[in-house]
């Protein structure tokens, strides 16, 4: 009978040895899988192409985003035309005229067959609304010299 119980509690430990062994590998499995999946947003995120990320924002009215996305692009790849055409739309929808004129410019430079469709129309638009801002410098009236004479103010020589 001891015989019996020995054998019963040998296998009871091994049993409880492949148990404690399938607990650790189960854990190990189960980090390694949270791991990978909570880069799977990320990934996903990354394989969103620009231009669709940069068309949901400007249509969801969240130009200064699309100016942020633009220009880290601009910096990476500054050859993009479509990253420059974004960033001038961007910067057209929170006024920066000038700067949008630039990356507009730009884009044409990069992309000339997009001055029909794309680009010329907004660049004639864009020059037409600075022209219409433009105001000429005021005019300053300068006072005759009390002296009556060409002479500079300072008391300097006149000029013969």
């Amino acid at each position: 009978m001891e015989n019996e119980i020995l054998n019963q509690l040998v296998w009871m430990k091994w049993l409880l040895v492949t148990v404690v062994i399938a607990i650790a590998v189960g854990t190990v499995a189960l980090t390694i899988l949270v791991r990978i999946f909570s880069k799977i947003p990320e990934q996903i995120k990354n394989e969103v192409s620009f231009p669709d990320r940069a068309k949901v924002l400007l249509d969801q009215g969240k130009p200064e985003e699309v100016i942020s996305l633009a220009e880290g692009c601009v910096s990476k790849f500054p050859a993009d035309a479509q990253a420059h055409w974004f960033l001038g739309q961007a910067c057209y929808r929170v006024g920066d005229l000038r700067r949008a004129l630039i990356c507009l410019r730009k884009t044409q430079e990069l992309q000339p067959d997009w001055e029909s469709s794309y680009t010329g129309p907004l660049i004639r638009i864009i020059e037409e609304k600075l022209a219409e801002g433009y105001t000429k410098p005021e005019l300053k009236v300068v006072a005759p010299n009390p002296l009556g004479t060409d002479a500079p103010p300072s008391g300097g020589t006149p000029v013969s």
